[in-house]
């Protein structure tokens, strides 16, 4: 769940070239990125990343990106799978690779007047060649951990714990002004609570 409405979440996900997207694909071992508007819903992305292993040759992705709101915009699609295209043509020092990628996003209840998105994400993978299962397993985590780091770059919890806190002072400042009423149990634990203070504060 990200504390953010549906358009903008998916808009950081899609903006590959921006800075923050550029940073991350440098840490990560890119070595080639870019992308080619085919019309205001698809986008063809190119992607080269160095996995780090002697002797493997560094891999590339050809992708074509579209995407789609349901009739009433509560949900958005976004599918990425591999294509052929004349500008990323194959290269003798990259392997070429496959993926297919699929994001959900889907408009939930607001909390605190704040937007959330609820995202899922799955993704397939053909790295090509014989890799080793470590790697395997590091890549896979290292995917699984950019959907933390969406809700992370979203995050409004901050926020939403001070809105939170904010009805409970109000709740708390009405309480005394409202003539509320106690069961007899209730004055009896409140007396009693008090009683074992005194005694605490005696000692």
């Amino acid at each position: 769940i990200v504390d953010a409405p549906i358009a903008q979440v998916a808009a950081w996900e899609l903006a590959k070239m921006s800075r923050e997207n550029m940073k991350g694909h440098v840490e990560f071992g890119g070595l080639d990125r870019d992308l080619v508007k085919t019309n205001d819903h698809q986008n063809i992305f190119h992607v080269v990343f160095d996995l780090s292993i002697p002797t493997f040759l560094p891999r590339q992705w050809v992708s074509r990106i579209v995407w789609k709101w349901d009739t009433g915009k509560k949900e958005l699609t976004v599918v990425a799978d591999s294509v052929e295209h004349t500008d990323f043509p194959e290269r003798k020092e990259y392997l070429r690779t496959s993926s297919t990628v699929l994001y959900q996003y889907k408009q939930e209840a607001e909390v605190g007047e704040l937007p959330q998105t609820k995202v899922n994400f799955t993704q397939q993978v053909d790295l090509g060649g014989r890799i080793p299962k470590w790697v395997m397993n590091r890549q896979g985590v290292s995917q699984l951990m950019y959907l933390s780091k969406m809700r992370e770059r979203f995050d409004r919890s901050l926020e939403l714990d001070g809105k939170k806190r904010g009805e409970l002072v109000e709740m708390i400042r009405r309480h005394g002004r409202d003539g509320v009423e106690y069961s007899e149990e209730e004055e009896e634990i409140v007396a009693g609570g008090l009683t074992w203070f005194k005694a605490f504060d005696g000692l």
